[in-house]
């Protein structure tokens, strides 16, 4: 199909509010959780993901904030952003999940899972 063909997007009057969205790898290895990184372009969190080659310069004053546990994942999960967490045990997620909101299975394939909270 020859692009000029394609209709051009509309200009709102207004800007649409976007939800922010938050991805989260519940396996504890960076590589793992990489094609988030790869295919969204977004920067993951990594959930209790202080292990092997991340462990050492995940404590340096500039590294990303993006190391967290348990707690703030529930914490996350119950507040207004979108939250997608890529995991291989999604029935233990969801049930350690489901008391601070809804838990939605988007995919799942391979032996992993994308849960999400809305």
């Amino acid at each position: 199909m020859d692009r000029r063909a394609w209709p051009k997007p509309s200009s709102p009057s207004r800007p649409r509010a976007r939800v922010q969205t938050i991805s989260f790898s519940s396996t504890a290895e960076l590589t793992s959780g990489s094609t988030l990184l790869f295919y969204t372009r977004q920067p993951a969190h990594f959930v209790n993901g202080r292990v092997n080659g991340t462990w050492y310069g995940s404590f340096w004053p500039d590294a990303p904030a993006v190391f967290d546990d348990d707690a703030s994942l529930d914490r996350l999960w119950a507040g207004p952003r979108r939250i997608f967490l890529l995991t291989y045990t999604p029935a233990a997620r969801t049930i350690s999940l489901s008391p601070f909101g809804p838990v939605h299975t988007l995919a799942a394939a391979g032996g992993k899972s994308i849960l999400t909270n809305r």
